[in-house]
């Protein structure tokens, strides 16, 4: 499986929990990775630190917000 496959699988099962706001393919160490962006970092320790064979890398950022305008 290429990771943008894994991410399409991933963007099913991370639905369930409430504080992910996206899922997009990254980068870890240089190698492919599923980066979660999440409003809170307790979210990162329910989630398996692989998927599909991709390390699942968890931005804990905060809530996605538009951008505001020149």
């Amino acid at each position: 499986m290429d990771i943008s496959n894994a991410v399409t699988h991933a963007l099913v099962w991370l639905d369930q929990y409430p504080a992910v706001q996206g899922v997009a393919e990254g980068r870890y160490h240089a190698k492919p990775c599923i980066t979660v962006f999440s409003t809170d970092k307790a979210t990162a320790t329910l989630l398996p630190k692989t998927f599909k064979g991709f390390r699942v890398v968890v931005d804990s950022g905060g809530e996605f917000l538009p951008a505001s305008g020149p």
